[in-house]
C-alpha cells in the first residue's frame, strides 16, 4: 500500500424538521439528543445494488457495529465533526489488499470491492431534529417487520425513520449540495512505499544547487483556522540554491531559448549586456491542493485550487 489513512472525520448537519421543532425544541429536548454511528457489516446488498436504488435491509441481514456517540445539546445544531478513524481505516486496507489481490479489471469473475456502508441514529431526536442526508432518490427505505428497526441506507450515510414509520417530507427536501454528509481524509505515505517516478531533488545540508526545500503552512499561525475546515495546514514549499556551475548539459535547460541565452552569456564573457543576467532556481512543476472551508451563511465549500504546492524546481 503506497497511502495509508492518518485520520478520517464524518462531517454531518443537524437541524429542525419544522420551524414548530425550532420553537419548542429546547423544552422537548432539555439534556440534549445523542447522536450515534454505526458501522454496517454483513450486508450483501450493498457490494451489488447502485446508489440509486432501493434496498429493504432488516434487522436479519445486517450487523452493526459502534463507531462514536455524542451527545448534542440543541444550542450547539448544526455541523457536527465526528472521528470515525479506525473504520475507515480497517475498510481502506482491506480494499487495498483487494486491489492488490486482483487488480482492477472488470469481467465474469471480477470479484467486487466492500462498500462502507454507515447508520447515522439519533435518539430522542423525535420528529423534532434530524440529520440532513444526500436526497430522497439516493436513501433507502425499510422493512416489514414492526419489531424490527428500520433502516435508510445509503453507501455513505444511514438515517432512521421514526416510530411511525413515516417520512417527513422536510428531511427529504432538496437539500443544496453544501449540506449534505462529507468525509474528510488526511493521508501519509507509507514509509515502506516504493515510488516509480523520479523525485525532485530536494535541499540539504550539502546541496547548494538549485533543489526544492520543503515548508510548512499553518493555517492556525496566519489566524485562518476559524474558517478553513480542512487541512489544517500544508507543504507549500519553494526554491533555492543556484543554477551556475560550468558542467551544466544542454538537457537541463527547460528550453531552447534558456540554453542559447546562457551559453551566448558565457561565451561573450562580459562583452555583452547580458553580463549581469544568470538563472535563477524557480518552481517548474506545481500541484493542486483541495480546500474546505466555510462560505456565506455558514455553508461549507469545497474547492480545488490550482498551483499550490511547489513540486520540482529548476533552473528555466
Amino acid at each position: 500500500m503506497g497511502v495509508r489513512v492518518k485520520r478520517a472525520d464524518l462531517w454531518v448537519k443537524f437541524d429542525y424538521r419544522s420551524l414548530m421543532g425550532r420553537h419548542f425544541g429546547h423544552l422537548l429536548h432539555p439534556k440534549g439528543v445523542n447522536l450515534y454511528i454505526f458501522h454496517i457489516v454483513g450486508n450483501s446488498n450493498s457490494k451489488k445494488t447502485p446508489l440509486n436504488h432501493t434496498v429493504h435491509l432488516t434487522s436479519q441481514d445486517v450487523e452493526m457495529d459502534l463507531v462514536v456517540s455524542r451527545t448534542i445539546m440543541l444550542d450547539s445544531l448544526g455541523w457536527q465533526k465526528l472521528d470515525i478513524t479506525p473504520v475507515v481505516q480497517k475498510w481502506y486496507n482491506k480494499n487495498s489488499r483487494h486491489r492488490i489481490r486482483h487488480g482492477n479489471h472488470q469481467g465474469k469473475n471480477h470479484h467486487p470491492r466492500e462498500k462502507l456502508t454507515l447508520l447515522v441514529d439519533c435518539a430522542g431526536c423525535a420528529n423534532s431534529i434530524h440529520p440532513i442526508t444526500f436526497s430522497q432518490s439516493n436513501t433507502v427505505i425499510t422493512n416489514e417487520r414492526k419489531d424490527s428497526p428500520d433502516l435508510m441506507r445509503d453507501d455513505f450515510h444511514q438515517e432512521p425513520l421514526d416510530t411511525s414509520g413515516q417520512v417527513h417530507s422536510e428531511a427529504f427536501a432538496e437539500r443544496d449540495e453544501n449540506e449534505i454528509p462529507f468525509l474528510v481524509l488526511e493521508t501519509e505515505t507509507a514509509p515502506n512505499a516504493r515510488r516509480n517516478r523520479r523525485r525532485a531533488l530536494e535541499c540539504g545540508p550539502r546541496v547548494k544547487h538549485c533543489c526544492k526545500q520543503r515548508f510548512y503552512v499553518s493555517f492556525h499561525e496566519l489566524g485562518w483556522d476559524d474558517w478553513i475546515i480542512a487541512p489544517k495546514g500544508y507543504y507549500a514549499n519553494y526554491c533555492r540554491g543556484h543554477c551556475g556551475g560550468p558542467f551544466r548539459t544542454p538537457d537541463t535547460y527547460h528550453s531552447y531559448h534558456a540554453h542559447i541565452i546562457e551559453e551566448y552569456r558565457r561565451t561573450t564573457d562580459g562583452q555583452s549586456n547580458l553580463e549581469g543576467i544568470t538563472p535563477c532556481c524557480a518552481p517548474t512543476k506545481f500541484a493542486p491542493m483541495s480546500l474546505i472551508y466555510f462560505g456565506p451563511d455558514y455553508n461549507i465549500i469545497k474547492r480545488d485550487l490550482p498551483k499550490m504546492i511547489v513540486e520540482e524546481c529548476g533552473c528555466p
